[in-house]
């Protein structure tokens, strides 16, 4: 099925509804175009097509979140599932949990709350190292459930592009900047090709975080390297909160 563009709104719901059910498939993309087709002309003869029980399907939405995760409440197991999913999920993780597959962890700030872990996730648990600084995406696993997010970082975070332009706050694509385990700000950054320039159209840093001086080793590190994958040359700042962080943090010409 190509032609997207040219479907009325009911055409490309019902679309979609199929493509969510596994009635049809992508078969390709052109540009930003999906083209769909039937599932036994994509999916590899090879490839198991055996319909998976109620349990495996429960346990499948379990093992994924967990394993993307780390960490997870139950919600956020069935995250974008329905009522029916939800209940599958709940039924089939106390067999996970009384077989040793999944474990019940506590985090320190709300230890009220029960949330759990794949056990050799926790063995991965250790301090993180404060000088790793990373520019997330906002579909990265850490940022995407935005309710985890503010839960378990205390970071509200808003993907702007598709807000009114008078209502943005960061801008149009701002970016959540993690600085080991604490989220310190976000920025909107564009690349001017004609120049090779990354314009940082926005930078703001959350209220209360200060540690600018500390912050540069890793901010200096991390921009270089996110310049380059732009393919740009150079890096400026153009609106930046609070002011005084742009003194430390500016590149040289």
């Amino acid at each position: 099925v190509e032609g997207w563009a040219t479907f009325s709104k009911i055409e490309r719901r019902a679309l979609h509804e199929l493509w969510m059910r596994g009635q049809v498939m992508i078969r390709s993309r052109q540009g930003f175009q999906k083209v769909f087709d039937l599932p036994e002309r994509v999916i590899p003869p090879a490839i198991d097509q055996t319909i998976p029980t109620t349990r495996e399907t429960a346990e499948f939405h379990i093992r994924r979140g967990l394993r993307a995760l780390g960490i997870a409440r139950l919600s956020e197991l069935h995250y974008l599932q329905g009522a029916e999913t939800a209940a599958q999920v709940r039924a089939a993780l106390q067999p996970l949990l009384r077989c040793g597959e999944v474990c019940e962890v506590r985090v320190a700030e709300h230890p009220e709350v029960p949330c759990f872990a794949l056990p050799g996730s926790l063995e991965l648990v250790a301090p993180l190292e404060r000088c790793r600084l990373h520019i997330l995406s906002p579909f990265d696993n850490l940022v995407i459930q935005r309710e985890r997010l503010r839960w378990l970082f205390d970071f509200h975070y808003v993907i702007e592009c598709y807000v009114p332009a008078p209502k943005r706050r960061f801008g149009y694509f701002c970016l959540p900047i993690l600085w080991g385990e604490q989220c310190i700000g976000r920025m909107d950054a564009k690349a001017d090709r004609p120049s090779r320039t990354l314009l940082l159209q926005s930078l703001r840093f959350e209220e209360g975080f200060t540690d600018f001086g500390a912050l540069r080793p890793a901010w200096f590190e991390t921009m270089r390297r996110f310049v380059a994958f732009q393919g740009c040359d150079r890096v400026k700042i153009l609106k930046v909160s609070p002011t005084s962080a742009k003194r430390a943090l500016e590149f040289a010409d």
